[in-house]
């Protein structure tokens, strides 16, 4: 098998494992999905008066929030895992690529007598 595979199966692995020893995240998930359950029945509880067009808007609304928010705790939650298992997030290569391209036009801004040391 190639290393490279090789890599990415332990690296899925390596998350997946993380994934499901993380207790916290899937108690925290459980009780958000209890919440939701419950905000959802309230605020139809409490819009019988609207009709259901006006409804269906809000509630399409409020799925498309909810889903912003959970994409933003499971993004936390992959860079969490990721410092866990110490691999670079593409944010940080990206943060690392620009230094490095910063220092390479500092580097071409110098004369030749400094780059090599003397």
């Amino acid at each position: 098998m190639k290393a490279k595979t090789m890599l990415q199966l332990l690296t899925i692995g390596s998350n997946l494992y993380l994934i499901s020893r993380d207790k916290e995240l899937m108690d925290k998930l459980s009780e958000l999905l209890a919440d939701g359950k419950e905000k959802l029945d309230e605020f139809l509880d409490s819009d019988n008066a609207e009709g259901e067009e006006k409804t269906l808007h809000k509630l399409l609304r409020k799925a498309k929030e909810a889903e912003k928010e959970f994409e933003h705790k499971i993004g936390e939650f992959v860079e969490r895992s990721y410092e866990k298992m110490r691999i670079a997030h593409t944010n940080e290569i990206v943060r690392l690529q620009a230094q490095i391209d910063e220092l390479k036009k500092e580097l071409e801004k110098r004369p030749v007598s400094e780059q090599s040391g003397s």
